[in-house]
Order: structure tokens, then sequence, then C-alpha cells
């Protein structure tokens, strides 16, 4: 059985986001990228704690930091591990090394300047992760997939306008009011876009 090695705190201390599997590894002092075969209690109580942070994540858990890549992308969540270090200490009581209390006692942000108050997220942090290509021909600094994804969670909701134009309407204000320093998208190309899925929504019996 190979054995587990220990973190290298003095480098894990200045990354400034983790999966939940590394955080949680980091939790019970385990280095993410080195585990080995774990013993029962040892692996019980991983997958405990990485189960129970998943149900707590976007809740009392901040995060992720890169939901729209989760989301479109389908990324693997990524946190903040002082974000984490203080739900793990904090809310959650687990017992974790010396470094992650050090870590949640902190009150700076490991890793770069950014302040520790986690609870200042909004969604123009997302678009430094995420704000990239974004399917609009010619215009790719446009926001056209977090439209998209917006559109698709109202389609699950049977949300949508009764007209395309309206729906494009309420879609475009939407995308003004959460990403107001992004380049707006106009009405018509909305349209242009959700017009074949609109229409199979529009069509589908609804009960």
């Amino acid at each position: 059985m190979a054995a587990n090695e220990a973190p290298d705190w003095g480098w894990w201390k200045h990354v400034p986001t983790v999966t939940l599997r590394e955080a949680v590894a980091l939790s019970l002092d385990l280095d993410p990228a080195n585990i080995g075969a774990l013993n029962f209690s040892t692996y019980r109580e991983f997958e405990s704690r990485l189960a129970l942070a998943k149900r707590c994540l976007g809740e009392s858990l901040d995060g992720p930091v890169n939901r729209v890549a989760v989301w479109i992308e389908g990324d693997k969540p990524a946190i903040r591990l002082q974000a984490f270090a203080r739900w793990a200490v904090h809310i959650i009581g687990w017992d974790v090394p010396r470094d992650l209390l050090d870590l949640a006692a902190s009150t700076g942000q490991s890793g770069n300047s950014r302040n520790a108050d986690e609870g200042d997220h909004t969604p123009q942090d997302d678009l430094s992760v995420s704000f990239m290509q974004t399917g609009v021909a010619g215009r790719p600094s446009k926001g056209m997939h977090l439209i998209k994804a917006e559109f698709h969670r109202r389609r699950q909701g049977n949300e949508c306008e009764a007209s395309l134009r309206e729906e494009a309407t309420e879609l475009e204000t939407w995308f003004q009011a959460t990403y107001p320093l992004a380049p707006p998208v106009k009405r018509k190309t909305i349209e242009n876009s959700i017009r074949s899925e609109y229409r199979t929504w529009a069509t589908k019996p609804r009960i």
C-alpha cells in the first residue's frame, strides 16, 4: 500500500483556487496530487467530507468561482481555498491541519490581493473567469453563451414570454442588468440566436 504524503503547505497556501476534491484532501492533510490507497476510516471520512462540500457549494460554502464554465462547459467547480478553510473551520467545525487553520484565520486572500470577504461575489466576477469566446459571429466579446444559458433555464422552468420578441427583450434586459460592464447584445441578435429553440418550446405541450 502506497504511503500517503502530506501536502507541501508552503506551495498550497499560495494557491488561490482549488477543486472540491483538492480542498477536502487538504482538510485531511493529504497531498491532493499524490493520494495513495486510503485506509477504510480515512476513505470514509474523505468521501463524507466531499459529499457535504458538494451539498453546501453555493449555499454555506461560497462558490464556485467558475460557475459559468461549470454550467456551460461542464468544468469542475473551483472554489477559493481560504473560503473553504473558513467554511470547514467556522461553519462545519472539522478538525483540520494547522496550516489550513491558519489560512482560515488569515485576514488576506491567499494567492491574490482580493478582499477576503467572499460575500462580495457578484456575476461580474465570473467575467474574468469565463467571459471569452461566446458564440456571436464576428463579436467574440459578447455574452451570447450567458444569454443562452439563461434562456435554457427559463425554458426548463416554462418561464418564457408569450412571443419571441418579448422573450428576446426580457433576455436583453436580464443581460444588461446582470453584466453591466459587458458589451450589450441587441434584441434582434438574441431573437436570431434563440428562434429555433423558442419555437420548439412554444409548440411543446405543457401541463
